[in-house]
C-alpha cells in the first residue's frame, strides 16, 4: 500500500484505478465474498466499530492536496522553481484574459 500511496501522489490516478485497488483490498479481506459489513463502517473507528481501514480513494486526494500545502509553504527548495513559475504564469494568462 505504501508504494501505491507515494506513485498515486506523484502521478494521475484514473478512477477506475481507484475503484480496481479499492475492490481488490476488500476481495482480499472478505476472501473473494460479498462485503460482510459496509465499507463505510470498515473505515470508521476502532471506537465506533470499524476497523480503521484505509479509504484509499480519500487517502490519494490527501496526497493531492499535500502538493499545494508543498507548494506553497516558505521553504525555497529547487523543485519548486517550476511549479511556482507555472502558477504565476497561468494566473497571469488567465488574468490578462479576463480583462
Amino acid at each position: 500500500m505504501p508504494i501505491l500511496l507515494y506513485v498515486s501522489s506523484n502521478l494521475p490516478v484514473p478512477q477506475w484505478f481507484v475503484k480496481n485497488v479499492t475492490s481488490k483490498m476488500y476481495k482480499y479481506i472478505w476472501n473473494g465474498k460479498p462485503d460482510k459489513i459496509k465499507r463505510n463502517t470498515l473505515i470508521g473507528n476502532i471506537e465506533q466499530g470499524g476497523l480503521k481501514m484505509i479509504d484509499f480513494e480519500n487517502m490519494v486526494k490527501a496526497q493531492k492536496l499535500m502538493w499545494i500545502k508543498r507548494i506553497y509553504s516558505d521553504d525555497q527548495p529547487s523543485w519548486k522553481a517550476f511549479p511556482t513559475w507555472l502558477t504565476l504564469h497561468v494566473t497571469r494568462q488567465t488574468y490578462h484574459h479576463l480583462k
